[in-house]
């Protein structure tokens, strides 16, 4: 499979949800998987298997990505940071 659109970074406001989504294309079933963390570091799965995830609170910096899988192989995708910005009070 390959990456078509990859996640894009964003700016979230501080205990709210983020949403990313990534577009991928290639023969056969196409399965997703989010992680929370560095590219390449699979240690913190989220999200469900679809081409978005919705993830939440956030309550700090992070960064997340996606391995797009088909019977052919996989892709990763680049890591989009997403930005927690504190509340004023």
């Amino acid at each position: 499979p390959g990456i078509t659109t990859q996640p894009a970074a964003a700016n979230v406001l501080e205990g709210e949800n983020v949403t990313l989504s990534v577009a991928a294309s290639g023969s056969g079933t196409l399965s997703y998987q989010w992680y929370r963390g560095g590219a390449g570091d699979t240690s913190n799965p989220v999200g469900t298997g679809g081409a978005s995830l919705t993830d939440g609170p956030v309550l700090a910096t992070t960064s997340y990505w996606v391995r797009v899988t088909s019977e052919f192989g996989s892709t990763d995708s680049q890591a989009a940071s997403v930005t927690m910005v504190p509340r004023v009070p």
